[in-house]
Parts: C-alpha cells; sequence; structure tokens
C-alpha cells in the first residue's frame, strides 16, 4: 500500500469514528430506565445509560422502540458492517433490569461459538445469565456492559474448544470480566472472539 492509499485509508476510519460519535451525541435518545436498581445492591448501570456506549461501538441500531419498555437490536446484517461487531450474531439492549448479583443484566450478546454436547452443561455453568442454542450453535451472554459479555463469550469459546477446563473457566470469570472493564484487556478477548469466528469461516 503507498503512503497516499495509507493516508486516504486512515482519514477515512477517523471520519467513521467522528460520525459514529456525532450519532451517539445528536440522535434521538431512548426513554428508558435511566436509574440504578433500587436498593443500592445491583451497581450503577441502566439501559438508558448504556444506550450510547453501545452506539458509539456499533453504529446506529437496526431496529430500535424508543418507548419505555422498548429495546434496540444489532442484527447481523447491520454488525457484518462494523470492524468491532462483526462476529456477533446479534446485540441486544432492553428497557429492563434483571437483579443479578452487583449489578442488573438488560444487554444480551449472542455469537455462534459451537459446542458438543457433553460440554453444553459447563458452558451454561459459567452464568445463570448465560444459554446455548444446539441448532443454531449459538451462545448468549447477558449482562450490563459489552466486556462483561465478551469476557462470557471467550470463556464458553475456550470449554468449547477444550482450551480451559469448566473449572478453570469458573474460577477465571471474575478475573476476565474484570479485565475487560480496562480497553486494552477489552480489545484482546474481542480478538480472540474475531479468531474464533474467522476460523469457522474456513
Amino acid at each position: 500500500m503507498t503512503a497516499c492509499k495509507a493516508v486516504a485509508l486512515l482519514v477515512l476510519v477517523c471520519m467513521v469514528a467522528v460520525l459514529l460519535v456525532v450519532y451517539a451525541c445528536v440522535s434521538p435518545q431512548p426513554d428508558w430506565l435511566s436509574a440504578p436498581v433500587p436498593g443500592g445492591r445491583h451497581g450503577l448501570s441502566s439501559p438508558g445509560g448504556r444506550y450510547r456506549d453501545i452506539v458509539k461501538e456499533l453504529g446506529p441500531p437496526s431496529a430500535h422502540d424508543f418507548s419505555p419498555g422498548g429495546f434496540a437490536v444489532w442484527d447481523q446484517q447491520t454488525l457484518a458492517q462494523t470492524t468491532t461487531g462483526w462476529q456477533y450474531a446479534r446485540v441486544e439492549l432492553r428497557d429492563e433490569q434483571i437483579p443479578h448479583g452487583d449489578h442488573a443484566d438488560f444487554l444480551y450478546t449472542w455469537m455462534r461459538i459451537p459446542v458438543p454436547a457433553d460440554k453444553i452443561g459447563a458452558v451454561r455453568a459459567l452464568s445463570e445469565s448465560v444459554t446455548y442454542d444446539p441448532l443454531k450453535q449459538e451462545v448468549r451472554a447477558r449482562c450490563h456492559f459489552m466486556g462483561a459479555n465478551v469476557g462470557t463469550l471467550v470463556l464458553a469459546k475456550r470449554v468449547a474448544a477444550d482450551e480451559m477446563t469448566a473449572a478453570a473457566a469458573k474460577g477465571a470469570y471474575r478475573d476476565t470480566i474484570q479485565g475487560a472493564e480496562t480497553r486494552q484487556g477489552y480489545v484482546a478477548l474481542v480478538r480472540e472472539l474475531q479468531t474464533h469466528a474467522s476460523s469457522l469461516r474456513k
């Protein structure tokens, strides 16, 4: 690639990033829950507060209902156009707060991760918020921010691929999620999922 083409590509990437930030700032905002779950035991996150973060990362949703009790969905076709989300089958943000330990769940992420029959139980046991659809070969993680979902999907992938035992994955769960709270840790986990998704295409 010539220097001119490299500069042009860099400018294009920067322009797209700026447009996503502008969209997130000026687009209509959902009339969703924006306060923590009452009682103070489930953290500060809310679907209304998380929406802008997801838009900054994945762009505008494929479909949405911004009224109370609504949702925003990023489908596979929309995600395929992104550099950070093409590996997922679906991302959905719902106007709900499901108490789960020290936080509330409302963000769902699906990804194709074939799980052998003898490991399905181990994958589901990672968290009460994990499900597996054996017909679609998709693992679904539900939490309150993308880093937690990505970390959960990575551990599910490792268990399914025999890269980690069920006990080791369960033991690494908290540290993996905490690591995903840093930019460097999050990017590393996303890249691991993208490598997995690329291997399924071969």
